[in-house]
């Protein structure tokens, strides 16, 4: 599998993180099982893990944080309870995880047999009608997007962006942004850079112009990427139609950027 540097890097750090937030809630939950602050906290880890494990490519990571996620669901949802069974599998799934982020970050051979895990876990949680999910599926939410823009005159519209969570996991989550814009048409420019924002602690949220054939507003519908918003910003013939007609020198002074 072979990962950019600086996706590894950050991919890294973050699996560092939700697997402590992940061992943190489980150990809490030993104490207090029916702490429902707790059981969130342990989801979002594992979904985090699973959304960036899909990214870099890592689909067997994503699929066993994809089925744990999923059973840690019914605990949510009040359809069963976390009990010792329930435990027992997310901290042999702890382990599992970390053992297979340990052999990524060190270079070595990271598939690990999970086949015996998964099919106790899914013995565990019979559903109806419900299949197991497959890789790809478990890397769904930031899997690319292959369908081209659609041909039409070219334009240029600005992009408002915002990503949800932590700095560095948004940061990792603003290359998977890129990609799909740059499927999309050229980027223009983007203020701020992202780059400028991994170590921020306020919103991740930034401005891209990107020129393309596709309609504007099909774009934040062709960008399907997990805890990201994108939004048209207005165009610079809107707000000269929504400025009253006496106020020409404002509109001219108005500066282009977008707060």
């Amino acid at each position: 599998m072979e990962v950019k540097a600086e996706y590894r890097t950050i991919f890294c750090e973050e699996a560092a993180d939700q697997l402590r937030e992940w061992e943190e809630s489980l150990l809490a939950l030993e104490k207090t099982p029916e702490d429902g602050e707790q059981v969130n906290r342990m989801f979002r880890a594992i979904h985090t893990m699973k959304g960036s494990a899909g990214f870099i490519g890592y689909d067997e990571l994503a699929r066993v944080a994809h089925d744990l996620e999923s059973s840690l669901e019914q605990v949510r949802e009040g359809t069963s309870q976390f009990d010792s069974t329930a435990a027992s599998f997310l901290f042999e799934g702890l382990d599992l995880c970390r053992s297979m982020i340990d052999a990524f970050t060190e270079g070595r051979d990271a598939s690990i047999d999970t086949k015996d895990f998964l099919s106790r876990l899914s013995a565990l949680r019979p559903v109806e009608g419900q299949q197991a999910a497959t890789p790809q599926a478990a890397a769904a939410p930031v899997a690319p997007d292959s369908s081209p823009p659609s041909s039409g005159p070219v334009s240029t519209c600005r992009l408002n962006i915002q990503i949800d969570g932590a700095a560095r996991e948004a940061y990792l989550r603003s290359f998977l942004v890129k990609g799909r814009l740059e499927r999309l048409g050229k980027i223009l420019s983007v203020d701020p850079s992202p780059e400028s924002l991994k170590d921020s602690a306020g919103p991740f949220s930034y401005a891209v112009t990107l020129e393309t054939t596709a309609d504007p507003a099909s774009i934040p519908g062709s960008v399907h990427v997990d805890q990201v918003r994108v939004a048209i910003a207005p165009s610079d013939k809107q707000h000269a139609r929504e400025e009253p007609a006496s106020a020409p020198t404002e509109r001219v002074l108005r500066p282009s950027h977008i707060d």
